[in-house]
Parts: C-alpha cells; sequence; structure tokens
C-alpha cells in the first residue's frame, strides 16, 4: 500500500470526525510529493531522515550557473514535526485496521524556543491608522484593523479568530467562549471583553450583527 493512499485515507477520516482535515490535508502536500510513491512496508527511519534533511536544505544556485532549479524554502523544526506526526498518526490508524505490518521510529527533534517577538503599542497604532484609511478599489479595510487588534488584545490564534461566529459571543455577560474544538489544544477559554477590546466588540456589533460572521465584510472575524 502506497504512503499516498494511506495519508487520503487518514484524512478522509479526520474529516468524517468533524475535525479541520483540510488544513491537514494542505501540511500533508510535502510528505505526498516525496513520500507519496513509497510502499508503507518500505518506510524506515533513514527514509524519514531523508526526507527531514531534504526538507531543511536550500538550493544555492547562483545566477547563470548551470541549468535553473527548485529553490527550496528551509522549513522549522516545528513545521517537520508537524508533517512527520500526521505521517506517523495516519500509520498508526492503518495499523490498527491491518493496513500495515508495522510503524517506523520517527526521527523527530527538539523545537526550538517561541518567538517572543512582540508588536508594540506604538507599532500597532500605526498598523491600525493606515489600515482605516486606506482605500483600494473601494474596499474598506476597517474590519481587518478590528481583526488586528482583537488578536493584539487577545493573542489567539489567527483561525481562532478568521473563525469566530457572533453564538460564541455574549455581549450581555462580556465574554467570549472559545469552544474546545477550536482550540489547538482542545482546551476551550472564556476571555472576558473588556477595555481595548470591548470597543472592538462595540465597533463590530454595529456593523456586522446581522451576520452569522463577526466579519462579514471582509474575512470571518470583525
Amino acid at each position: 500500500m502506497k504512503v499516498r493512499e494511506i495519508l487520503a485515507q487518514y484524512v478522509a477520516a479526520l474529516a468524517d470526525e468533524g475535525k479541520n482535515a483540510y488544513k491537514i490535508d494542505k501540511q500533508l502536500v510535502p510528505v505526498v510529493r516525496d513520500l507519496g510513491h513509497i510502499d508503507a512496508a518500505d518506510l524506515n527511519a533513514m527514509v524519514l531522515e531523508t526526507y527531514r534533511k531534504n526538507r531543511q536544505r536550500v538550493s544555492l544556485r547562483r545566477k547563470g550557473e548551470g541549468p535553473p532549479e527548485p529553490r527550496l524554502k528551509p522549513v522549522s523544526q516545528s513545521t517537520l514535526n508537524r508533517e512527520l506526526g500526521y505521517l506517523r498518526a495516519a500509520l498508526r490508524r492503518a495499523f490498527a485496521y491491518d493496513l500495515v505490518k508495522k510503524v517506523p521510529h520517527f526521527p523527530m527533534r527538539a523545537e526550538g524556543a517561541p518567538r517572543q517577538q512582540h508588536c508594540s503599542a506604538e507599532q500597532l497604532g500605526k498598523i491600525l491608522e493606515f489600515l482605516r484609511t486606506y482605500k483600494y478599489r473601494r474596499v474598506d479595510y476597517s474590519a481587518l484593523a478590528d481583526m488586528v487588534e482583537f488578536a493584539y488584545c487577545t493573542g489567539w490564534r489567527k483561525s481562532e479568530i478568521s473563525d469566530l461566529v457572533w453564538r460564541e459571543v455574549d455581549l450581555e455577560q462580556r465574554v467570549i467562549a472559545l469552544p474546545p474544538e477550536r482550540s489547538k489544544n482542545r482546551n476551550g477559554r472564556i476571555f472576558p471583553i473588556s477595555g481595548r477590546l470591548e470597543e472592538v466588540m462595540d465597533r463590530r456589533a454595529a456593523a456586522d450583527r446581522k451576520s452569522t460572521r463577526l466579519n462579514s465584510s471582509h474575512s470571518s472575524v470583525s
């Protein structure tokens, strides 16, 4: 059985379970491209380590030297761990259904420290001012500005903000409830609406209250 077939079955199973199969399928594109043609029985730690090294290689082709080569973008250890982690999960599922005889060892690596880059209040002010005054082809970017300000106030992930819907917002109790199924770690969160965030939510309520999502005018958030 080919690796691509195992991955396809895994993604389909995730979709049936109501999980974000589309996002995982996108993350598996390089795995399918580089390993999809291999028989699952031929996968081993050496093959997987070669895949990891190839994904981290950068083409250093100089201008005018030799034939054109694809320029490879180096990826982080965390990205590689996610890719190989999904492949491992797919193989474990296949093993549970007797589709493969074994699951090889996966060479995971320690990930770097979390990014510590923060946007200052001054930088945020400049970004918001630009978005609220910029006009291109009559598009109003004020909703996007509110999305950025929401992210600054909450520290939530992009998908957690962009998929936010009004039923998760209680304007009377002044809280936002993130359900477990939309959280990366599967732990729901309650976030109070106060201060700067209160102004953002009041603006979005005035602009988009008739819509299901908080941001009907731009992306899903507002």
